[in-house]
């Protein structure tokens, strides 16, 4: 099995950022490689949100100072400094009257999330001792609305998605990511703890409104894995790749482990099959890791992958949500 721990790289979004430092962050090692994001309304609110989780508005380094907070603030030319103490100075964006498409506006808010945990995985998150505990570790767990002292690789996850969506002034509420048995049953739209008719039947509402809205949660698996087993056992479809090459995850999506971990996913290359993830609760810390879905041994560690809908990140109505 080919699993190692990796430095980071800057992450591709999706329009070219220029390389340069801004005056209020600490001085930072500039990086030729050039990122993405994109030019239209909601990118607008993006750039922002990209601010303020650099700023007095955003997460702190500090893991003793954690603070999340919504609310939208005029964009101006701000820059972003990721946990490879990469500093990426952002253009206003000019083109505001386009819309994206709701896959589009997902993908930005799922960029946003790896930013994130990358600032966490440069804070040096980490449990003291073997407590599942930790001041950070706990602004999880409180976070996802569970108890401290539980395993926390959910619950990191979920702090991501919710960093990401309260940025852009909304609330991030589901799929569940408690627990690996949860977090697969969420993305499939059903429930782990209450399989009642009653659940069934305002899980499927739900994803009925968020195919309606043009973006449903998907679980994506490689045939024969156990996700395509838990699919099969809900009768509930999921997105079935042959191979490793047919995998079509980005960044952004949850990643599930058979031994009942969770974790997000920072890239994958369909060609070599080389898959990055930032992991909380592994070794007791928030770790960057790599895996050779080439390898069966590290291919099939995985149950599946889980990606979002965008309505579960609640963003205010508006053109952003909407595309209207």
């Amino acid at each position: 099995m080919q699993l190692k721990e990796q430095t980071i790289k800057p992450l591709g979004l999706s329009q070219t950022l220029s390389t340069e430092s801004l005056p209020t962050d600490p001085p930072v090692t500039s990086t030729s490689d050039s990122t993405k994001v994109s030019t239209t309304t909601v990118g607008l609110i993006i750039n922002d949100g990209l601010s303020r989780l650099n700023n007095s508005h955003a997460l702190s380094t500090d893991i003793n100072q954690p603070s999340i907070t919504s609310g939208l603030h005029t964009p101006t030319n701000i820059g972003i400094n990721t946990s490879a103490n990469t500093n990426i100075s952002v253009n206003a964006v000019n083109n505001v009257n386009s819309v994206q498409s709701p896959d589009q506006q997902l993908m930005e808010l799922q960029n946003l999330s790896v930013l994130s945990a990358h600032k966490e995985l440069s804070a040096g998150v980490r449990e003291i001792g073997n407590s599942n505990r930790g001041e950070r570790v706990d602004e999880y767990a409180k976070e996802a609305g569970m108890r401290t002292g539980l395993e926390w690789c959910g619950f990191f996850t979920n702090w991501n998605y919710a960093v990401a969506a309260k940025d852009l002034g909304g609330d991030f509420d589901g799929p569940s990511l408690h627990s690996w048995q949860k977090s697969c049953y969420s993305f499939l739209y059903r429930s782990y703890t209450d399989n009642s008719s009653a659940s069934n039947a305002n899980l499927d509402k739900l994803q009925k409104a968020h195919t309606r809205n043009g973006s449903a949660r998907q679980f994506f698996v490689i045939e024969g894995s156990k996700g395509e087993e838990i699919a099969n056992k809900l009768k509930k479809p999921c997105v079935i790749a042959q191979d490793y090459s047919e995998l079509d995850i980005r960044p952004g999506d949850t990643a599930l482990w058979n031994r009942g971990h969770v974790g997000l996913v920072e890239s994958y290359d369909k060609e070599t099959g080389i898959l990055t993830t930032v992991e909380g609760n592994l070794s007791g810390k928030v770790r960057h890791m790599t895996y050779d879905l080439k390898n069966p041994e590290d291919r099939n560690q995985f149950t599946g992958f889980g990606r979002p809908a965008l309505g579960d990140f609640n963003l205010p109505e508006n053109d952003v949500q909407n595309g209207s």
